[in-house]
């Protein structure tokens, strides 16, 4: 990309992002005197600061087009664009100190990675109130943005730092793309979130991006021993130090593991591990952070409905009610789509059919709803189970739904 439209992109950038800052200060103003009606104003302000700056770089993106620019510009300029999208979610302070380092890049900085910090913890809480579709593209955004940091001068300390936060973030990133069903952008930010984390020296995050890797291997190919291969990689690498959060999250996933392989007592073994490390440290950045996207692992819905899944595959009838209750009294629809998927699974392998398919349904309505595609993928091989029930009209009603998400 030419050094003139790189410098004429980044002040726009920076405008862009200064402008919604003091849209937000002025949103947060409006909250505190006016009431509503003014909020809604104030957020209109945002929408048209973003617009217009979305419309300058469409507008720059023309242009080069008809002075002979590449490909490759026009896809620089894109990201540029989708790091201006992500600025809706961003803290005033850190939008400024981020703009200001994006004009005049220069050493990396302790306050500028706090910076970054504040941005990765507000998307991580943006994760539960957004669809997966809406917060990928930020969060790539910022998964570039760190990247782009790290070719930057910077104090050992510092480096190590970033490493890790790159690594956070990067692992975010895939599983964000695990939600949307895609496993191809989740091996690689997972890859990229495993060698960040090694050049870090951060065994912890190296562990869990290696566990994550596995989940996706279990989404795509059910059964496949390559997950269990990755499970037992992040036990070794999980140093007895790492936090109860990391503990938890990976012995869960073994505990599936051992489940779906029949492996009863390494399942019981598992679940008892991540039991007794049920009171994490709190944490407060980051997407590992109890405010971020982690957070559910410390909740006790997240524990039960793992239990569940082993349970599930293990063909136990305790797994129905502990399901069941778990749908009532979530709200959180990411676990709600999956308890119900896992239902739908423990009564088509029962041969309850009808139930299988309304469990399935509840799956593919709120999966829609919430655009979590992965919860889509999960009740198609749900399907597989009912294959010799195709004229039952509870699975051909299954059958149009899963044609329509």
């Amino acid at each position: 990309m030419r050094p003139n439209m790189v410098e004429h992109a980044n002040l726009k950038l920076h405008a862009a992002l200064i402008g919604v800052g003091k849209a937000r200060r002025s949103l947060r103003l409006a909250q505190s005197h006016d009431g509503r009606e003014s909020i809604v104003r104030q957020l209109a302000r945002i929408e048209t600061v973003l617009g217009g700056a979305l419309a300058d770089l469409s507008s720059d993106l023309h242009h080069d087009d008809q002075d002979g620019g590449r490909a490759m510009e026009r896809r620089a300029l894109l990201k540029l664009t989708g790091a201006i999208a992500a600025t809706a979610f961003t803290p005033l302070d850190a939008v400024e100190r981020i703009a200001g380092a994006l004009e005049h890049p220069g050493r990396v900085d302790g306050r500028l990675l706090d910076a970054y910090d504040k941005v990765t913890t507000t998307y991580a809480e943006a994760f539960y109130s957004l669809p997966p579709a809406q917060i990928a593209a930020p969060v790539r955004a910022q998964v570039d943005r760190l990247v782009a940091l790290s070719a930057h001068p910077a104090t050992p300390a510092l480096r190590a730092r970033l490493e890790a936060m790159i690594s956070d973030a990067a692992a975010f990133a895939g599983m964000v793309a695990y939600d949307l069903d895609q496993p191809g952008a989740a091996r690689a930010s997972l890859a990229l979130a495993e060698d960040a984390a090694q050049q870090a020296g951060d065994d912890t995050l190296r562990a869990l991006a290696v566990a994550m890797q596995a989940r996706v291997q279990a989404l795509i190919a059910p059964g496949d021993r390559r997950a269990g291969t990755l499970l037992d990689q992040a036990l070794v690498k999980l140093p007895d130090h790492a936090s109860p959060q990391a503990r938890r999250w990976v012995a869960v996933q073994y505990a599936t593991d051992c489940a779906t392989t029949g492996d009863e007592l390494g399942y019981q073994a598992a679940i008892e591990t991540a039991r007794a490390a049920a009171e994490p440290e709190p944490l407060t950045t980051g997407f590992f952070s109890d405010n971020g996207w982690y957070r559910i692992g410390a909740e006790p819905h997240w524990l039960d409905q793992n239990r569940a899944n082993g349970l599930v595959a293990l063909q136990h009838r305790s797994a129905e009610p502990l399901l069941l209750e778990i749908i009532d009294d979530t709200t959180d629809p990411r676990m709600r789509a999956n308890a119900s998927n896992s239902l739908a699974t423990f009564y088509a392998a029962r041969g309850e059919v009808e139930d299988a398919c309304h469990a399935a349904l509840r799956t593919v309505d709120l999966a829609t709803a919430h655009g979590i595609a992965s919860a889509i993928h999960k009740t198609r091989t749900t399907r597989q189970h009912l294959i010799g029930h195709d004229r039952n009209p509870a699975v051909r009603d299954l059958d149009a739904a899963l044609a329509a998400a």
